[in-house]
């Protein structure tokens, strides 16, 4: 089991934070665009704002199981 100060420094520390889900979209439009990739809006749960990252891995799995290229 993780403990917390890893789980913040995986989820929250070293990424941009976003104050709006809007803004955290146009973010992960450009990533998407740029690097032809997939990344997810989410709301942090340690500083409350919104984050762009990676699928969880079963997401992952089911999207790739549909032919979407990650």
């Amino acid at each position: 089991m993780a403990s917390k100060r890893h789980l913040r420094k995986k989820m929250c520390t070293r990424k941009q934070r976003y104050p709006t889900m809007d803004d955290a979209q146009i973010g992960a439009g450009r990533i998407n665009a740029v690097f032809k990739t997939h990344v997810f809006v989410y709301k942090c749960t340690f500083c409350k704002g919104w984050h762009v990252g990676h699928p969880p891995r079963i997401v992952r799995d089911q999207m790739i199981a549909k032919g979407v290229r990650i």
